[in-house]
């Protein structure tokens, strides 16, 4: 079985490279790749560069990661794999583990209501159905950290219970390139606590992409497709 993961940070990337033993090999300008093996499992992890300091988060970098992954390794499986904001009502704590279930929508894409399900995306996504020793709900992605009432009113709607910046666009093109995709993702932050999203980021980043880290192979070694 062949599974990729697909991460938006190189600070996220290198606590699961090290976790899964994963070695770089020569890619492509601008774009790391890393692989390895666990137990059955051939692995494959792609992360863009840095782009003057900064990390390429959001829908276009995943994007182009997304497409290179399925020409060049052409996995079984596309994961989804990082940190993200949970929603505090609907029962997310800091650390906790998500997969992804049911579809991964968009929550900031406002088109006429004639492309209303469009703009919202709703993909389905593979999921572990047989392991349960974290929580599973809904994702929604969005290209801005800024939650406006209007991309409320969406992620009420589709019921979400988390937010990244990558997954439903990797979700979509998954889709329609006939590619399996789940989502795990690690909280380090409630976004409905008003202008606190940036300082728990910060401080949360460390523990919990170590938990997620150190999670993930458990995790990997329970996925059947």
């Amino acid at each position: 079985m062949k599974i990729s993961i697909i991460v938006a940070m190189n600070a996220e990337a290198k606590y699961l490279v090290k976790e899964l033993n994963l070695s770089p090999q020569d890619f492509k300008p601008k774009i790391k790749l890393y692989s390895g093996n666990l137990n059955n499992i051939s692995l494959s992890l792609i992360v863009p560069e840095k782009n003057n300091g900064v990390e390429q988060i959001g829908y276009i970098p995943s994007s182009i990661t997304t497409l290179e992954i399925i020409q060049h390794i052409n996995p079984d499986l596309i994961l989804s794999v990082g940190t993200a904001g949970g929603v505090g009502k609907k029962g997310c704590k800091i650390g906790d583990i998500f997969l992804s279930t049911g579809k991964i929508f968009y929550h900031d894409r406002f088109l006429p209501d004639i492309y209303k399900n469009y703009s919202y995306g709703g993909f389905l996504c593979h999921e572990i159905t047989n392991y349960n020793l974290h929580k599973k709900g809904i994702v929604s992605s969005s290209a801005s950290t800024i939650i406006t009432k209007e991309s409320w009113e969406v992620l009420k709607l589709n019921q979400v219970d988390l937010v990244d910046m990558e997954a439903a666009a990797i979700a979509e093109i998954c889709s329609f390139y006939g590619k399996k995709m789940s989502a795990i993702k690690v909280i380090t932050d409630l976004v409905d606590i008003q202008g606190a999203v940036e300082s728990q980021f910060i401080n949360n980043f460390k523990p919990c992409m170590e938990k997620l880290s150190s999670s993930l192979p458990e995790i990997l070694n329970h996925i059947v497709l």
